[in-house]
C-alpha cells in the first residue's frame, strides 16, 4: 500500500470515527435538552397508595391494635396468622413506636410493587430503652380493596445513641 493510501484510510477512518463520535454526542445533548425541559412528573399513584398503607399499618402498630395491622396485609399473605400472634405477643411485652423517616418507590411489576422505607423504632420505655432504624425491602400485593402488604426483607439495622450516650447528637445540632 502506498503512502497515499496509507493517508486516504487514516483519514477515512479519522473522519468516519468523528462523525460516529459527533453522532453520539449529538444524541447525548439532545438526551441532555430533553432531560432538563422535562419538568419532574410527582409519585405515581401506585406509589401514593403505597405510602398510604404504610402509614395505616404504623398507625395500627403505635395504637397496638393487631386486627387494624392485620387489614394492611394481603388475604393470602404467607404465614399471616402467624405473624398476627406475634405481633399480638410483642404488644403483650414491649412498648414499642415506630415512624417512618422515607420511603423510596421501587417499581410497580403486575400485581407486586416494591418499596424501600427507613423507619424508626423507639423502644425508650423498655427494660433496656433503645432507639434504631430499620431499612426494609417491602413487597405489597393488589388485593381486594387495592395494594396491601405482602412480605418483607430487612435490609438494615442500626442502633442510634439515645440523648446523654456517647455519639448521640447534641441539642441545636452540635
Amino acid at each position: 500500500m502506498s503512502s497515499e493510501n496509507t493517508s486516504r484510510a487514516a483519514l477515512t477512518h479519522t473522519l468516519a470515527g468523528a462523525l460516529v463520535m459527533g453522532a453520539v454526542m449529538s444524541g447525548v445533548g439532545l438526551w441532555r435538552a430533553e432531560a432538563q425541559d422535562r419538568t419532574p412528573a410527582g409519585p405515581s399513584n401506585t406509589e401514593v397508595l403505597l405510602e398510604r398503607v404504610l402509614k395505616q399499618q404504623i398507625s395500627a402498630l403505635n395504637v397496638e391494635s393487631a386486627d387494624a395491622v392485620m387489614l394492611c396485609f394481603h388475604e393470602d399473605a404467607p404465614d399471616r396468622q402467624g405473624m398476627r400472634e406475634v405481633m399480638v405477643n410483642q404488644f403483650r411485652v414491649r412498648d414499642l413506636r415506630y415512624r417512618l423517616k422515607s420511603t423510596k418507590f421501587i417499581a410497580e411489576d403486575g400485581q407486586y410493587a416494591y418499596m424501600r422505607t427507613w423507619q424508626v423504632v423507639d423502644g425508650r420505655n423498655e427494660k433496656t430503652p433503645f432507639l434504631g432504624e430499620t431499612e426494609e425491602l417491602l413487597v405489597f400485593r393488589k388485593g381486594r380493596g387495592g395494594w396491601k402488604a405482602w412480605t418483607s426483607a430487612r435490609l438494615d439495622k442500626k442502633r442510634i445513641p439515645l440523648p446523654g450516650e456517647k455519639g448521640a447528637p447534641r441539642p441545636g445540632g452540635r
